[in-house]
């Protein structure tokens, strides 16, 4: 993922006179170019089952963010072997390699406006919080970026898997209040997460240029024929693949809350030995019950940070939703035809 240091370099002065490819108006939907996905396609492709990403160029007119060139971020087998323990140095690779795209982009006329960044991962499997905190760092220099979700496993069915996210308002607010270790459920509640989610997904369209719909459309190849399930594709195959990735991701939120359960057990324990303490100590001198009150409260022990078990949920609920899109026109075909040989009349 990007480092935090080339943010600077990647927004763009929205104050500048001659700068015209960002509106204020909120984001409501992407418009991505065919030859942008093909990149993201491509680059996720080449480096499966590896998690990729890369910057998306582009401008905002009228809450539509138009996508129109792509490239992949610096990977670290690129960097060289000698450079993986330097921290530094890899952040100042990157940061000299996305400048330079930008400076190149700039010279052959095309759009050099960071809009967001784009990452693909087999099964939709994103929401961890390096993902988050990337999104948060995009969205505080450039306020309309959006990240796009591309699942090369779902791609091979036979659909474009391509999706795209933003944090919700009040999510970015909470990060940008508070660390992720203090975000307990007292401020989870406060902030109205529950209510508005984490992140919300923005419609996505994809454009073709006119040169190409009219190839499209002398070779008769209509949308419903290029949207078609792909011949040979086992389908039963990414289903269990999801399914598998649905049971880890459920382990994992059942560690979440054994381990959230442990806190409030040892603290509920400990909150009642302060009690008792205390009720002992106003009762044998009052005056020094306030500053004891104080080294005990310190020393109970804090709330786990609750950002792992709502990511985990959603991760959850996205696999949910994934499956569910998935499987049901197939059981509704099913269903269709088990109803219709059940209404065939009898044959003597």
């Amino acid at each position: 993922m990007a480092s935090k240091n080339v943010f600077a370099a990647l927004a763009v002065d929205q104050h500048d006179d001659d700068y015209l490819g960002v509106s204020t108006e909120p984001v409501t939907s992407v418009q991505v170019d065919a030859l942008v996905a093909l990149k993201i396609a491509k680059h996720a492709k080449d480096l499966y089952p590896a998690a990729v990403t890369g910057a998306l160029l582009g401008m905002d007119i009228d809450g539509v963010l138009e996508v129109t060139q792509s490239y992949p971020y610096l990977a670290k087998a690129r960097r060289g072997r000698d450079n993986d323990d330097n921290d530094d140095d890899a952040a100042e690779l990157d940061e000299h390699y996305q400048v330079d795209m930008l400076k190149c982009l700039r010279q052959v006329n095309a759009d050099a406006n960071t809009v967001g960044w784009y990452h693909a991962a087999p099964l939709s499997h994103f929401l961890q919080y390096s993902w988050v905190a990337n999104q948060a760092e995009y969205q505080t220099s450039i306020p309309q970026s959006v990240v796009l979700e591309y699942d090369p496993l779902a791609s091979q069915t036979g659909t474009l898997a391509l999706r795209a996210f933003r944090l919700t308002d009040a999510f970015y607010a909470l990060l940008k209040a508070k660390s992720k270790h203090s975000i307990n459920s007292e401020a989870v509640t406060a902030s109205g997460l529950l209510e508005s989610g984490l992140i919300e997904e923005l419609p996505v369209t994809i454009r073709n240029a006119h040169v190409v719909s009219a190839l499209l459309y002398s070779q008769n190849l209509t949308a419903h024929s290029i949207a078609a399930p792909m011949p040979g594709v086992d389908r039963s195959t990414y289903v269990a693949k999801h399914a598998n990735a649905l049971l880890e991701t459920l382990d994992d939120l059942a560690g979440e809350h054994a381990r959230y359960a442990g806190w409030h057990r040892a603290y509920t324990r400990d909150k009642a030995r302060m009690d008792a303490t205390l009720h002992r100590k106003r009762q044998e001198n009052p005056a020094e019950a306030e500053a004891l009150a104080k080294q005990l409260a310190a020393k109970l022990p804090n709330e786990p940070s609750k950002v792992d078990s709502l990511l985990l949920s959603h991760q959850a609920g996205q696999h949910c939703e994934l499956l569910d899109a998935f499987l049901a026109p197939a059981v509704l075909s099913v269903e269709t035809a088990r109803v219709a040989v059940g209404a065939e009349p009898a044959h003597e």
